[in-house]
């Protein structure tokens, strides 16, 4: 993984180097075969949902911003673990040289459903090796070659991954349950904050990830903020109560669900 942490990076020539993110997008068929979202651009080459930082925005909010404005996504979950960095030029029409360093993550859709924005006149959902054939730049091979090891690499960590989501999809509405007792529906007892860092990458409604809380029924982790989810709570029945700015699901036995 390549860190792109810094805001203002300069070229050995004293050019700033501009920041953009992005995804690399997939789904899976009912057959098992992942294919990618590809975007044609305007400008005439088959890429990744990227668009470039806002000032003070972090490079996974630029990725988020742009795959939902390029696409029109919201139900995805991104996968752990990965992220890449590439590096490109090329030349402003004034003559000037721009300098960008692109990070990428890798998110799994639930639909592949897409919505193009102005910026792109065509999609197309291809797997892996006419997908590699279609990009148009070197660079974005080597970083769906990438993904593609990734995910070799990370079959123990990805098939986790699946599991705590189908396991918090099973939790019925108006019920809570805990990050740990999600871990050990999943078969790994000791990984509860593992299952946490996981329900945080995910952007998909259909698993409830508000469903899952903290020991004793306290609320936290939801990458929509604690609030959002007190009251997604309250909307499903669950009474929730709000203690020195935290909250927590009162009487916790009664709506505690028990996995069989």
């Amino acid at each position: 993984m390549i860190s792109t942490r810094t805001l203002r990076r300069h070229s050995e020539k004293g050019q700033a180097v501009k920041d953009a993110a992005g995804f690399i997008v997939c789904a899976t068929d009912t057959d098992g075969i992942r294919k990618f979202l590809l975007l044609y651009a305007e400008r005439g080459y088959w890429g990744f949902p990227k668009g470039k930082r806002h000032v003070r925005e972090t490079l996974f909010a630029t990725a988020l911003r742009e795959l939902r404005e390029e696409t029109g996504m919201n139900n995805f979950f991104v996968f752990s673990g990965f992220r890449v960095c590439y590096r490109y030029s090329f030349r402003a029409p004034d003559g000037r040289r721009i300098r960008k360093a692109v990070t990428l993550f890798a998110a799994c859709a639930a639909s592949r459903a897409v919505r193009l924005s102005e910026e792109h006149t065509a999609f197309v959902w291809l797997p892996f090796h006419r997908a590699l054939s279609r990009l148009t730049y070197p660079s974005l091979k080597h970083v769906l070659r990438r993904f593609e090891r990734h995910m070799r690499a990370q079959k123990k960590t990805i098939a986790f991954q699946h599991s705590v989501y189908r396991t918090t999809a099973a939790i019925p509405r108006g019920n809570v349950a805990t990050y740990g007792d999600v871990a050990r529906a999943a078969r790994r007892p000791h990984a509860a904050r593992v299952v946490g860092a996981l329900l945080h990458k995910n952007y998909d409604a259909a698993i409830p990830c508000h469903r899952v809380v903290a020991a004793g029924g306290l609320l936290s982790g939801y990458n929509r903020g604690e609030a959002h989810k007190a009251r997604l709570l309250r909307d499903e029945g669950v009474a929730v109560v709000s203690e020195k700015g935290k909250y927590r699901v009162a009487h916790f036995s009664k709506y505690h669900h028990a996995f069989s």
